[in-house]
């Protein structure tokens, strides 16, 4: 399990909205303060929630992430966007088309696997399993 502290910032009907920090691999490194790649950022999740009367907002939480919800992400997030950018680059190329338009429509076709993955946002987030606990 992957987990992460968090502080409840927003309550609604069934949902609940947890303020959290993404910290990068690197900050547990020695040379962490003369490197300019390690860095840490605030994130905001919202996730449903069974009992939403047992949190008030700024309640700490711990955030769960199961491995296979991990996996999706980064098949949704690296793996999937990098076989349309491959065969949509590999397909213009077989047809002949110009570097430019090439990289145009592979850029057209990137853009439309986001648009379709914003327009699936529900079904996607069914498939992450979250679990928030006191």
């Amino acid at each position: 399990m992957h987990t992460h502290d968090g502080t409840v910032t927003k309550i609604t009907a069934n949902k609940i909205e947890i303020q959290f920090q993404q910290d990068a691999m690197c900050l547990h490194c020695q040379i962490k303060n003369i490197c300019m790649v390690s860095h840490s950022r605030p994130r905001i999740l919202h996730t449903k929630i069974q009992n939403p009367q047992d949190y008030h907002v700024g309640d700490k939480v711990i955030i769960e992430i199961s491995p296979q919800s991990s996996l999706w992400a980064l098949f949704f997030g690296y793996a999937l966007p990098l076989m349309v950018l491959l065969i949509g680059s590999i397909t213009c190329h077989i047809l002949g088309l110009t570097d430019t338009l090439n990289a145009l429509t592979t850029l057209f076709v990137l853009l439309l696997y986001y648009l379709v993955l914003g327009i699936n946002q529900k079904k996607l987030s069914d498939k992450f399993q979250i679990k928030v606990h006191k």
